[in-house]
């Protein structure tokens, strides 16, 4: 992911030689000479399958004209193996189901798909998650007077989907609205819906998914044999000291769990160093498959920090344990949205004794707070635990369109 944000910048130089184009199709969508046929799909700047953008595609590629769009090659092929819709982006036929689409959905921003082809067609940014730690605008000063970046402020202004954080609609799954302040300059509407991902976690869905993934059924044979499948999923750290500190936390992590055989130590890194992920430890079983959410439907419990995964998992009424060795260090860089301290007291552990000592508590004497953390979503968050909607293309189509 690292590599593919510096890809995406050189990608600007190419697109914005390209502007007659954007202007040309433009033109034609708003004349009425493009007909709009295609619902296009999106996700981690173009190059994996992942994220709401790809759960919202499952849930409705056999109901509506849904194509999954990709920059990578091996992707697409991947893809129409599993019988799906997609193709590479710049290929002849990517490129035609692009020119036509009805409205782009994606999960990372407009460099999910090429976005000198999007002027007028809706483009629908799901995020990848509500966060606890701040982000973008609120922890980066904006206001540069680096006179590059000043030019770049005006080409946005002729070209905003050249700006990887536009969208006509933002979706927000929280009651409080974390990202109103921080895409403001860059987002027409907010929705307020659930998240199609976590659907995941209480039905069927990817059913399929758990199938392929040879981890996955391996994890479900020792879980169906009494282990207890724990998932360590922690937040990138983007210093390389930090980065080190991690590493040694996991070690120690590992050894603890590895030493009580009813459990099984699972490490899931973060979608951003996952690309670059080294564990110090080569017998602590790495989970590398981009898309955790197969992974936390079969887990037992959950190890994370700020992650915004914290919230997704909540519902399930699983354990979980807030490992927050480095509290400290984010309480001031870059800050939390939430009280996390007040909000999680019954969850953060500092020492890695401390997690498996309240997790073997849980799952061993069953000794858990299940209605605590059902509460604490409900009031953070709208309730999209159940099979509740909009998920449906028509809904979200006709929310947009109030929204107008």
């Amino acid at each position: 992911m690292i590599n593919l944000f510096k890809q995406n910048r050189l990608r600007k130089y190419l697109y914005l030689c390209l502007l007659p184009l954007y202007y040309l199709f433009g033109l034609l969508r708003g004349i009425g000479f493009i007909p709009r046929k295609y619902i296009i799909y999106g996700a981690a700047g173009g190059s994996k399958f992942i994220d709401n953008s790809k759960y919202s595609f499952l849930l409705n590629k056999d109901e509506y004209n849904c194509v999954w769009i990709t920059h990578s090659s091996s992707l697409a092929r991947e893809l129409r193996l599993k019988g799906y819709r997609a193709y590479l982006s710049y290929s002849i036929k990517g490129i035609f189901i692009q020119i036509f689409a009805e409205i782009a959905i994606v999960s990372h921003g407009t460099f999910d798909v090429i976005p000198i082809l999007l002027f007028k067609v809706p483009v629908l940014q799901y995020w990848h998650g509500c966060p606890i730690k701040k982000i973008g605008a609120d922890v980066y000063n904006n206001n540069s007077n680096k006179f590059g970046e000043k030019i770049w402020d005006w080409i946005y202004i002729l070209i905003p989907h050249l700006n990887n954080y536009y969208s006509d609609f933002f979706v927000d799954n929280s009651i409080n609205m974390n990202y109103g302040r921080t895409f403001k300059p860059f987002v027409s509407n907010y929705l307020q819906v659930p998240y199609p991902r976590l659907i995941t976690l209480f039905s069927g869905l990817n059913k399929e998914t758990e199938n392929i993934n040879p981890i996955i059924a391996e994890l479900i044979s020792l879980k169906s044999s009494g282990k207890h499948i724990i998932v360590y999923m922690p937040t990138y750290r983007e210093e390389i000291d930090e980065q080190k500190k991690l590493d040694n936390q996991l070690t120690k992590l590992f050894k603890l769990f590895s030493e009580d055989d009813r459990f099984v130590f699972v490490y899931k890194s973060h979608f951003i160093v996952s690309d670059i992920s080294d564990t110090s430890n080569e017998n602590i079983l790495e989970y590398t498959n981009p898309d955790p959410y197969p992974l936390l439907k079969i887990s037992s419990a959950l190890i994370s920090d700020y992650s915004s995964v914290i919230f997704d998992y909540m519902p399930t009424k699983k354990p979980l344990s807030i490992f927050a060795y480095d509290i400290d260090l984010y309480k001031d860089n870059p800050g939390y949205y939430y009280d996390i301290e007040k909000l999680f007291s019954s969850y953060i552990n500092r020492e890695p004794s401390e997690v498996y000592n309240m997790l073997y508590q849980q799952l061993i004497n069953e000794d858990s707070n299940r209605d605590e953390q059902i509460n604490i979503f409900n009031n953070l968050f709208l309730p999209s635990y159940n099979n509740k909607g909009p998920y449906d293309i028509a809904e979200i189509k006709q929310l947009c369109e109030i929204k107008k």
